[in-house]
Formats: C-alpha cells, structure tokens, sequence
C-alpha cells in the first residue's frame, strides 16, 4: 500500500492511502464488504513504460482512503483527477472521484499519470498550499527526485500535465487529417457492393385540410421621424495582417494549450516554492512551542 502523509499543525496528521482491496481488507476487516478477488501486481518506480501499461490493464481499480488524526474520512472508487475535498462523506459508499469541491475550503489537489499513479497531492486551503510528501519508491518520490535535480525536469514534468489536459485538441487537429487518409486508402482497396434497391411501400394520401377564410391585413400607420444627416467621414485603411499573426488566428486549438500548459509549469513552480516556505513556517511553530511551555512552567 502507497501511503502519503502530511503533518499539519492544526488537524493533524493527513494520510492518502492508495491501494487495491485485499490490501485494505488486511488493515480494516470491515471494508471493504466484498473485495475484489482479482490479482494484483505491485510495480516499483522503476518499472518501463510496458510494465507499467500491463500492470494498469490487469489489476484490479485502486482505491483511495483519506485520513485525518488516524479518523478516515473519505474512500473514493479510484485516483482523483485534480480536486477532492477534505470533510467527512458516508464511509459505507465509495465515493466519486470527481466530487465537488468548494472554494477556500480544505481540500486536496491530485496530480495521477495516465496508468492511476499518484505523483503528487497537494494541501489547499484559501491562498495555503502545501505539498505531501511522497513515500519512499513510489513514482511521486522518482517524479519529485528528477525535479529536484534537474531545473529542466522541474519545468518540462508541469508543462506536460499542462499539455495533457489540452492534448485532445493538438491530437485532433495532428492526427485527425492523418486518421482520414487512412480511411481513404482502406476503403480503396475495398470492392464495390452493389447492395439491391429496397422500395419503401407508399403511404395512404391523407385528406387535404379546408382553407381557412383571410384575415383583414392590419392598417398601415405612418408616423413622422426626424432625418439626420451625418458628414462624410472617411476611415483610414487597416494594414494587412503579418502571417505569423493570421497562422494562430487559424491554428488557436494548437498554441492555445501550450499556452496554458506553460502557465501551469510555472504555477506549479511558484506553488512548489510556497509550499516549501510554509513547511518551513511550521517547523518553526513547532520547535518554539517546547519553549514557550517550558517558560510558562517556570
């Protein structure tokens, strides 16, 4: 089981748990109720791309808990995939993973790969954000480790889940044209079915409807305006256009994403930041209030 763990000074100890049913079943006999009988392969951070895809076809859905102070608080089906709130839902269902969250409440912010793996979740409340930290050989500390050590990492890995909220319009306007000639060229080689004709029987003509009488046309009313005038007035010519500028008036769906995806890279950069200064901010708290009780003794 992947257990993520964030000390907060004020409700505790945060835990997400991420793991398949038996492994569940053996630290809480009462859930769930009727696991999953289907085997399950673990993968380490370093398992390739085809593990990883294998792993994801055959194993069972994982499934989340939420803990706070030792208390669960939530069990969701699978990974979110970007919000989740941090309150108390109904324990006996699992919930939805993409439940609605309010804003400037508790809440958690899942970052998942496309195979359900965490690789990073993240404590927000109001303008307060700060980051779990991810245990130990999971794909979340290889993920964290690569950033940490290469500046190009730190930006590429943000701005590829950037890109991957907006891909399907890239892959759309690649692929689609691509996927067309396809079509094209396998119906080529296709020979020509001469399907028979199939004649519809006619319907029954229906009887025609009596013409109604005309009604009186309304009276025509005029009534007087004002005319005004107005002085020629000359517009001077708009210059053309430069290419560059006509290309992504046509191809936004292209730039667009890439746009935001560079946005989220460097949110997700300056959010890193924030959340290493907090974390800085309660180790702090934490070390003077031995101090301050000490003193109060005395």
């Amino acid at each position: 089981m992947e257990i993520w763990q964030l000390n907060h000074p004020k409700l505790g100890l945060i835990e997400v748990e991420r793991g398949f049913d038996e492994e569940f079943r053996e630290h809480y006999p009462d859930w769930p109720a009727a696991p999953s009988e289907k085997p399950f392969t673990h993968l380490d951070a370093d398992a390739n791309l085809k593990q990883r895809m294998t792993a994801w076809v055959r194993n069972p859905p994982a499934r989340v808990q939420i803990k706070v102070a030792g208390i669960p608080m939530s069990r969701i089906k699978k990974v979110p995939k970007a919000k989740f709130p941090l309150q108390e839902k109904d324990l006996s269902k699992l919930a939805d993973g993409d439940a609605v969250t309010i804003p400037g409440k508790p809440q958690l912010v899942f970052v998942r790969s496309a195979f359900d793996e965490i690789l990073s979740i993240s404590y927000r409340e109001g303008a307060e954000i700060v980051e779990f930290d991810p245990p130990p050989g999971s794909r979340g500390a290889k993920r964290k480790q690569a950033m940490a050590e290469s500046s190009f990492k730190r930006m590429a890995f943000p701005l590829l889940a950037g890109l991957g909220k907006s891909g399907w319009a890239i892959s759309v306007l690649v692929l689609g044209p691509l996927v067309g000639r396809l079509i094209t060229w396998i119906l080529g080689f296709l020979p020509d079915l001469n399907l028979p004709q199939i004649s519809l029987p006619k319907l029954p003509k229906l009887p025609k409807l009596p013409e109604l009488p005309e009604l009186p046309k309304p009276p025509y009313i005029a009534l007087p305006y004002p005319h005004w005038s107005l002085p020629g007035i000359s517009f001077p010519q708009l210059p053309e256009l430069p290419a560059w500028v006509l290309f992504l008036m046509e191809y936004s769906k292209v730039w667009v994403p890439v746009i935001v995806g560079i946005f989220l890279a460097i949110m997700a950069i300056r959010n890193h930041k924030k959340s290493e200064r907090i974390k800085r901010e309660w180790e702090n708290r934490r070390d003077q209030q031995p101090e301050e009780t000490s003193g109060e003794q005395t």
